[in-house]
């Protein structure tokens, strides 16, 4: 089983600032750091795997393959950001 939650900072840039850092586990990729992003109300699990703008993959779906405990922070942040966007 590979590495979650390896370190508490990412180790690739990300420049987006309303993004949430939960952690990072290891994949085919090698360390991949793991975000939320609110998205104007479409809130998304962003993946990035290295510094250059493509690498990374996104989506809300993404949160369903990622391994405990970073599954359950992402879908417990998404949830909360999907009921704020509709209460706002």
């Amino acid at each position: 089983m590979s590495p979650v939650s390896i370190g508490s900072v990412p180790k690739h840039e990300h420049d987006c600032s309303t993004c949430t850092y939960i952690g990072s586990q290891v994949g085919t990729h090698g360390q991949t750091d793991i975000y939320v992003c609110p998205q104007s109300g479409h809130p998304t699990v962003i993946c990035r795997w290295g510094d250059e703008g493509p690498e990374y993959m996104s989506g809300a779906d993404i949160a369903n393959d990622l391994r405990e405990p970073l599954r359950s922070q992402a879908l417990a942040l998404l949830d909360d950001l999907r009921r704020k966007g509709k209460s706002s």
